[in-house]
C-alpha cells in the first residue's frame, strides 16, 4: 500500500477565485483537478486503513483451513479404524453364525436319527407281535439285542 502512495500525485493547492481552467482540461483531456486528486487520496487511505483488516480476516481464514485440515484427517483416520473393526466384527459374526448353522445341522440329523430309531423299534415290536400271534408264543420273546433308545445314546456320548 506504501508503494501506491509514492506514485499518487501530490495535492497542491493553487491559488484562484475559481478553477476554470482544471474544469476545461478537465473535459477536454481529462486532466486530474484538485478535488478528483483529493477524492482520490480519500479513497487510497480508506484503503490502508481497511487493509489491516483484511490481512486479518485472511489469517483468520488460513488458520481456519488448517484447522479444518486436522480435523478431516483425523476424522479420516477414526473413519479407517472403525471400517477395519466393523469389518473383523463382520467376519466374526459369519463364523459364528456358521458354527451355529453347523451346529443345527448335526442336531437337524440327530433328530432324524432317533425318529429312524423309534420308527424301526415300533417296526420291530409290530413284528413281534406279529410272530407271537403266528407262532402262538408269548409277545415278550426276545429276537436278540434290542437297539437302545435315543436317550441312553445320547447320554453315553
Amino acid at each position: 500500500m506504501g508503494d501506491l502512495e509514492e506514485f499518487l500525485p501530490k495535492a497542491e493547492r493553487r491559488r484562484g477565485l475559481f478553477n476554470a481552467g482544471g474544469s476545461i482540461l478537465k473535459v477536454l483531456v481529462g486532466t486530474l483537478t484538485v478535488t478528483d486528486l483529493d477524492e482520490l487520496h480519500a479513497t487510497v487511505d480508506a484503503l490502508h486503513k481497511k487493509e489491516d483488516t483484511i490481512v486479518h480476516a485472511m489469517n483468520q481464514q488460513v488458520t481456519y483451513l488448517k484447522q479444518l485440515d486436522g480435523t478431516v484427517k483425523s476424522n479420516f483416520e477414526a473413519i479407517g479404524n472403525l471400517t477395519k473393526t466393523l469389518r473383523n466384527v463382520a467376519l466374526k459374526a459369519q463364523e459364528e453364525f456358521q458354527d451355529v448353522a453347523a451346529t443345527l445341522a448335526w442336531y437337524n440329523k440327530q433328530r432324524e436319527a432317533a425318529t429312524a430309531i423309534r420308527q424301526l423299534e415300533f417296526a420291530l415290536s409290530k413284528l413281534e407281535i406279529s410272530v407271537s400271534s403266528i407262532g402262538g408264543r408269548s409277545p415278550n420273546m426276545d429276537f436278540g439285542p434290542k437297539l437302545k433308545e435315543y436317550s441312553t445314546v445320547k447320554k453315553e456320548e
